[in-house]
């Protein structure tokens, strides 16, 4: 696991390898069960203290991202797959809380920054850089957040993106790294609906963005790529269960 700290950057540097630790995730060079160096070896490495590590891996465990064992090793955490319904219904929430808040109370500034990380959202997909599209799509949600005026909200929501960035990694991967144009065009009507004032349409674009990605999860998981592979030579019509039963009872 390659971490690099920016000392002259500005960004504290337990966020620097945090965010780095999710980004390792996020793009699978990180797989569940992988084990993390351990504080003692990874503080030695980026001559940091250790208590500095040591807050990284609390804030990670927090996140549901890494697990402390009992032996004092760190390891990433298995996704919990029980949690995916409570975690569907606070994102959707929060995207129609926040769209519908940041219609209420739009500025030119914040209007202009969504189509700035937009076009630059369409670009990554283009170019298939799967990190920049986890990164600019959370990006877009915390600018609709913060429009929203409210510093608590914010955090909730970046939060629950930061939580849910091996989530949408396995809906990109449904696409094959790259959202046709057309999954990307809730962000669009967001987008208009917040420079226009219009927190009814702002909700409704912010909710099927939400449900776009929820569908599109639920179908990756719920896949069974044998499904349509005959086992006695004849090959099933989609959605034609009558022929294996056919056959059965024949």
């Amino acid at each position: 696991m390659f971490i690099r700290i920016e000392t002259s950057s500005g960004v504290p540097i337990t966020r620097q390898i945090a965010d780095q630790v999710r980004n390792h995730c996020a793009a699978g060079t990180l797989a569940a069960g992988d084990r993390l160096p351990s504080v003692r070896q990874l503080a030695k490495d980026l001559a940091v203290n250790q208590n500095t590590i040591l807050k990284v891996y609390e804030r990670l465990s927090a996140e549901g991202l890494v697990e402390a064992l009992r032996n004092r090793t760190s390891i990433v955490a298995p996704f919990d797959f029980a949690k995916l319904p409570a975690y569907f219904d606070a994102i959707q929430l929060l995207y129609r809380l926040t769209a519908r808040l940041a219609a209420m109370r739009p500025t030119p500034a914040g209007v202009e920054r969504l189509r700035g990380i937009e076009a630059r959202l369409e670009q990554a997909h283009l170019d298939r850089d799967v990190l920049g599209i986890v990164h600019l799509n959370r990006d877009f949600h915390t600018t609709v957040a913060e429009m929203a005026g409210n510093p608590f909200i914010v955090g909730w929501l970046r939060g629950l993106l930061d939580q849910g960035q091996r989530v949408f990694r396995l809906y990109l991967h449904h696409f094959g790294d790259m959202v046709p144009p057309g999954k990307l065009s809730n962000h669009l009507a967001m987008i208009a609906a917040i420079e226009n004032g219009d927190p009814v349409a702002a909700e409704i674009a912010g909710k099927a963005d939400a449900e776009t990605l929820i569908d599109e999860v639920v179908q990756f998981l719920g896949r069974q790529p044998t499904a349509e592979l005959s086992l006695d030579g004849v090959k099933p019509k989609p959605g034609d269960a009558s022929i294996t039963t056919m056959r059965r009872m024949g």
